[in-house]
Formats: structure tokens, C-alpha cells, sequence
């Protein structure tokens, strides 16, 4: 089960190919161990890499030694380098954990360009993304989201990111694979260390599924769906979701076609705005693949930004999107008087604050019969057709994620009410033995100064309890009302 899982989350992250050879991060103990057994067994073409950063005295040399042996078991090549680092760390001026990281990746990187490696393996599993997000969030530095580490970064993959801590011991102990254990890490001096023996377990006791919670965010990610997280330096209320990019105007198939023509179709792209090629020479076929699904996005799709590069959409690709927290709201008002007649007008307005648009968002989806707005009039029909609103696909497809589309700026200048009073003279009140008769026209909510497409931007914020707390989440498909009223009052 170990290795099917990991070979699954090879391909559905696409982490590197088949033919590709892959250099492993090998330090001798569980994780990497494990990370090069489960490799070797899928038929990867790998190499290994050990640091000697000589921080531990003799367990260090024990280390390398095991990683030597263990190599020339599986007859497998390995690479040693030895570091000062030290001396590193004082001449820089940086931690020993920083100077451990810098001086590792580096050599990692020069290395794998020197061997025609493909990627660096390098074993973080799910535990250690939990870790990480804690780590960041007590320093205060924050990180995207309860995302923690990505699968990919560059040339860095991290194939068992899905499995746990006791996934890995479990795996190791069917195979009667032996370990080192780096003693550093039973000891709680460093802040990551504190977090793994102490506040991790701690937090299991409170919630054994506490690490399914962590990493399983982006579980309700689906048509329609945004996500909810607590994230340093966004406010509460805050939005998180896609980037839409608009629609594809050609299939896959129509590659050729659509870059002579300067159209979009679903292929990946770098960070630098190239073509991605698999290893038979042709274009990365963009797909969203959370949880496996595999979805080979077609002509007429919704175009999500890839935000990592990897050629899948999914939880990896979720950002902030903004808040509904409005920079000002507020309200003024004037009395205007002429002799027996007074005019008053009052305001009220909002600057700034999104607002999810759900009602448009499911009169322009085209996932069900129900009715649809004009708007999808302009749908996507045929290869070619370029335009911002993606095809018809009834009870398939993701053409709506939750994403920026829906996304609108809530700010309003609404002219609340408007009343006309005339005061009839004294005289007149004095017949019907009274002080005063007043009569008066009022006329609320006369009208709205929005670029909000929605019927109303005066949508409240969800209360804590709800699936999205904090957010303004508009389901509201008709007006808000306009209304008059008129009568006469008499004082006496």
C-alpha cells in the first residue's frame, strides 16, 4: 500500500518521469532511507547524495559510513561531500540550521546538474508540513496558507509528502530495513524540535486527527467552493481561492494551431513563460488533479493560473483573493429648508471589501438546468472561439471552482432615503385646535452607485459558525426594494 500511494502521488504531482534519473537526499535516517528503498523498488533510476556537516562527532561519521554500506548493498551510486559548517554559519553570520540548509542545496543543486539528474528527492512527509506551518506561525513569519511545504519546488520533490511519520516506521519495519537516528532531534533545544515532542503530540492527545485536518485544507475544494484558513498578516474574513485566467479558445490536440494563431489551449507553462515538454517531446497537457482526479482540461475550460508550474490545479494553487473587511463605511445626510418645505437626504456608503458573488456564479455555471443570466450567451461554442465565459458542460467538468471570477469589489454610495416635508401654516392648525400639521413625501433605498454586478452590495459577513465566517457571501437573486410612503402628521 506504501509504495502504491507514493508511485500515485508521483504522477498525480507529476514529480518527474519514468526515464528520468533522480538524485536522493540521503541522510540515514527513517525518512530518506525510506524515500530511497520506496524509489529503488518502483524502478527509479536514482542516485544519493550525503552531507557530512561534522556537527555530531563520531555519529556523524557512523552516518555516512551507514549510507555507504547501505548504497553498496543496493548497488546503488553515491555521492559524499563534508562541510565546516561552522565556520560557515560564523562567517555569514546565519544559525547552523541555515547554514546546514544553504550548504546542503547548494551542493544538492551543482550536483545535479553535473549528473544529468532530473529532480532532488529530498524526504519531508506529512508531519514535517505541519511542523512547518507551526514553526512559521509562532516566529510570526507566516507562510501561504495551512498549505505548509509543496510537493515541488523547482528541481526539489518531495514524493512522500502525503505519508506520515508512522507510515514511513511501518514501511521500514515490513522491509526489516535498519535506520540511524540523529540524536539532535530527541533533544527539544531547537524550536522545530519543541514542535515535534512537545506541541504536536500535545495536540494529537486533544485531537487524534489532528494531521488529516492539518493537511487535508483543500478538502472541500470543488465547484463552487472556497476554502477558509487562518493566515498571518490576512485579516479575518479573508478570501482564498483560484485565479481565473479565462477560457481556453482550443483543445490540446490544436497545440500547433492555436500558438500560430496566439490563442490559449491547455498546456503548461515555467515560471518564465516557456512551453513545458514531457520526455517524449511533447506539450504538458494542463489538468486539475486534486485528490487524483485527473481532469484533462479541454477547449472551452475555465483557465486557472498554475501558480507552482507543475501543470496541475489544485490545492497547491489557491491564494488570497482579498477580505470583506471595508476600508470605510459610514453615512451623512443634509436638510435643505425653504420657507414651509425642508428637503433631507441621507447617505450611507462602503469603500472597499469583497464580496462572493454566488448568485451570479450560478446563474452563469451552465452545470444545471436551472435558469442561466444573458451573460452565458457569449459561452465558449467552438474551437477557436476566444472569449471569458467557458463552455456548457452539464453535471461535469470544473469550469467553477471558487476563484477571482466571482470574486467583486463591494464598495456602494447608496442614497437611503429622501423626504420632502411642507409645514402648513398655524393658522390652518389653530382650526383643527392643533400646534402643528406637517405633511411629507419619503422615498428609501432611491438608488445604488456600485460596479457590484450583484442585486445588492450591501451584503453582512457570515457569522462564526458558518462555512465561510467573516466573508460576505451574496446567494440574494432579487432587489433589494424601493419604497414610498406619505402622510400627514398632526401635533396637538
Amino acid at each position: 500500500m506504501f509504495k502504491r500511494n507514493v508511485e500515485k502521488f508521483i504522477d498525480q504531482k507529476s514529480l518527474f518521469e519514468r526515464c528520468d534519473k533522480v538524485l536522493v537526499a540521503l541522510s540515514g535516517g527513517a525518512d530518506s532511507v525510506a524515500l530511497l528503498r520506496v524509489l529503488d523498488a518502483l524502478g527509479y533510476q536514482c542516485e544519493c547524495a550525503h552531507c557530512n556537516f561534522h556537527l555530531r562527532g563520531e555519529e556523524s561519521n557512523r552516518d555516512e559510513t551507514f549510507v555507504q554500506q547501505l548504497c553498496q548493498k543496493f548497488d546503488i551510486p553515491l555521492h559524499v561531500t563534508h562541510f565546516d559548517t561552522t565556520d560557515y554559519a560564523r562567517t555569514h553570520r546565519i544559525s547552523i540550521e541555515m547554514a546546514a540548509r544553504e550548504l546542503r542545496y547548494q551542493w544538492f543543486e551543482t550536483l545535479r546538474q553535473s549528473i544529468g539528474a532530473k529532480v532532488i528527492a529530498v524526504a519531508h512527509h506529512r508531519d514535517d508540513s505541519v511542523e512547518t506551518f507551526l514553526l512559521n506561525l509562532i516566529r510570526g513569519t507566516g507562510i501561504n496558507g495551512l498549505k505548509g511545504i509543496a510537493p515541488k519546488n523547482g528541481y526539489v520533490v518531495r514524493p512522500l509528502l502525503q505519508e506520515s511519520r508512522e507510515n514511513i516506521l511501518d514501511y521500514l519495519q515490513h522491509l526489516n530495513q535498519e535506520y540511524v537516528t540523529d540524536s539532535t532531534n530527541l533533544q527539544d533545544e531547537f524550536i522545530r524540535n519543541k514542535i515535534r515532542l512537545t506541541i504536536l503530540p500535545l495536540m494529537k492527545e486533544i485531537n487524534p486527527s489532528i494531521m488529516n485536518q492539518f493537511n487535508d485544507n483543500a478538502a472541500a475544494i470543488n465547484n463552487g467552493v472556497y476554502l477558509t484558513r487562518i493566515q498571518m498578516n490576512n485579516a479575518y474574513g479573508s478570501i482564498y481561492g483560484f485565479r481565473y485566467k479565462g477560457v481556453y479558445s482550443y483543445s490540446y490536440e490544436k497545440f500547433d494551431k492555436a500558438m500560430a494563431e496566439g490563442k490559449t489551449c491547455p498546456v503548461a507553462y515555467d515560471a518564465n513563460g516557456n512551453v513545458m515538454y514531457d520526455y517524449n517531446g511533447k506539450p504538458k497537457q494542463m489538468k486539475y488533479d486534486y485528490l487524483g482526479t485527473n481532469y484533462k482540461f479541454q477547449g472551452g475550460d475555465a483557465i486557472y493560473e498554475d501558480i507552482n508550474h507543475d501543470g496541475s490545479i489544485d490545492e497547491y494553487d489557491v491564494v488570497y483573493l482579498g477580505n470583506s473587511n471595508p476600508k470605510l463605511e459610514g453615512g451623512f445626510g443634509t436638510t435643505l429648508r425653504y420657507g414651509s418645505l425642508s428637503l433631507t437626504i441621507f447617505c450611507n456608503f462602503r469603500y472597499g471589501g469583497k464580496i462572493i458573488n454566488n448568485a451570479r456564479m450560478h446563474a452563469e455555471n451552465m452545470y444545471t438546468d436551472d435558469n442561466q443570466c444573458r451573460t452565458v450567451n457569449w459561452r465558449w461554442r467552438k474551437e477557436g472561439d476566444k472569449t471569458d465565459v467557458p463552455r456548457a458542460l452539464y453535471q461535469q467538468g470544473y469550469n467553477w471552482l471558487g476563484s477571482d471570477r466571482y470574486v467583486e469589489d463591494g464598495s456602494f454610495l447608496r442614497i437611503k432615503y429622501v423626504s420632502l416635508r411642507y409645514s402648513f401654516p398655524k393658522k390652518w392648525a389653530q382650526t383643527l385646535h392643533a400646534t402643528a400639521i406637517n405633511a411629507y413625501f419619503t422615498v428609501n433605498n432611491l438608488f445604488c452607485f456600485s460596479k457590484y454586478s450583484g442585486t445588492d452590495p450591501e451584503v453582512a459577513v457570515q457569522n462564526f459558525n458558518a462555512s465561510l465566517p467573516g466573508v460576505a457571501y451574496d446567494t440574494s437573486r432579487t432587489p433589494r426594494s424601493k419604497d414610498w410612503t406619505m402622510g400627514i402628521s398632526v401635533n396637538f
